[in-house]
């Protein structure tokens, strides 16, 4: 995956989620692609194999990096398990004719809510639910975010 970064990569995420119907199958597309993309900056910046990572993108799927990082230690059990969950939405919004998010399919994120109480494991919070993971994540790596992004603006 050789990523081509936004210059200001929220401005473009919330201006791509506002400009979506509230449609799982949509949302959950548009989220795993930042997740995606993040998971792969993280994976280049801190593994030895940087290069081979983006260079062999078949060797190195999504699945892998995200089980590369958690075995490293640079990602929680937490995020491991909700990095999974989004990819297997993700492969189901793509690949199935019926696809849409029930409350069973939410499980994970049961106890888990947001700022003015948002439950997000309610199927109608799933914008709601991609707008604080995908923050969230940015924002306990921002250390390996903050500077890759700020010298895609510099160019």
């Amino acid at each position: 995956m050789k990523a081509t970064l936004p210059k200001d990569v929220f401005e473009k995420l919330y201006g791509e989620l506002n400009s979506l119907p509230d449609h799982p199958r949509v949302l959950i597309t548009l989220a795993h692609c930042y997740l995606e993309l993040f998971v792969h900056l993280m994976a280049v910046s801190k593994c030895k194999n940087g290069k081979r990572i983006t260079d062999s993108n078949r060797d190195y799927p999504h699945s892998i990096k995200i089980v590369m990082l958690h075995e490293a230690g640079l990602i929680s059990d937490w995020e491991s398990q909700f990095l999974h969950w989004f990819r297997k939405q993700r492969n189901k919004a793509a690949h199935e004719v019926e696809f849409d998010i029930a409350a069973n399919d939410l499980e994970i994120f049961r106890g888990h809510t947001e700022e003015g109480d948002t439950q997000l494991d309610d199927p109608k919070n799933i914008r709601a639910l991609c707008e604080v993971l995908i923050m969230g994540f940015w924002n306990k790596h921002i250390d390996v975010f903050g500077p890759i992004f700020a010298a895609s603006q510099e160019k």
